[in-house]
């Protein structure tokens, strides 16, 4: 992963919404070098957002801001992924007083996400003589928005890959991590771009109401 993460990559790798990683910037919620520029975070930022958020119902504001300034002045170089390698989960712990705060498993759920992430983009690649450059999986002419789509839809792996032999079971599952931290931009594809080998036989559409006397008429 990047060393900065995007907003989409950084709610992901955090494991939290969009919106709460703009609240960060918007409201100022982590300190500046856990930011970059254009709106990202490092590393350490989408291991201590996801920690912010998640522990909201049971820590206060303040006391969740004192917990990251704590853990900032103690670990200054965890800007790259690689600084993340396995410690000893003690060495997330921050003493409070009387009160004991566990990080450990914020850094390893952050890190699990972001090998599956690492995983996912290795798998994809962008040629703009396939589909005007639509993401697809190396070696296949499947895009991967396809995929994802189908997976978002519940159709089961079996399904997907008796219609596309040639991805694999790696593939299909990384397919909705990819699609989450790549947010299509711009105006929708075209359905027959992004499906190829299907036809769209109506793209009417018909209110709900129209659709039940219809219905009551028959």
């Amino acid at each position: 992963m990047r060393e900065a993460a995007t907003i989409s990559v950084a709610a992901f790798v955090a494991g939290v919404s969009e919106r709460d990683v703009n609240r960060i910037f918007d409201e100022g919620l982590l300190p500046a070098k856990l930011t970059g520029a254009s709106r990202s975070l490092t590393p350490l930022g989408c291991v201590l957002a996801g920690f912010y958020f998640k522990e909201a119902p049971s820590l206060s504001a303040d006391l969740r801001k004192r917990v990251v300034s704590l853990l900032c002045q103690r670990e200054k170089t965890l800007r790259t992924w690689a600084a993340f390698a396995p410690k000893r989960p003690s060495e997330w712990d921050v003493e409070m007083g009387t009160l004991s705060i566990h990080l450990a498993q914020y850094v390893q759920e952050a890190r699990s996400r972001q090998e599956s992430l690492a995983k996912a983009e290795g798998l994809v690649v962008s040629d703009p003589n396939i589909f005007d450059g639509e993401p697809v999986f190396k070696g296949t002419r499947v895009p991967v928005r396809t995929i994802a789509a189908w997976v978002a839809e519940g159709i089961d792996r079996e399904r997907i890959r008796e219609a596309y032999p040639h991805i694999s079971d790696e593939m299909v599952a990384a397919a909705p991590v990819w699609a989450k931290t790549h947010p299509s931009r711009g105006r929708p594809r075209k359905f027959e771009k992004i499906n190829p080998g299907w036809k769209l036989k109506s793209s009417s559409t018909r209110k709900l109401g129209e659709r039940a006397k219809k219905n009551d008429a028959a």
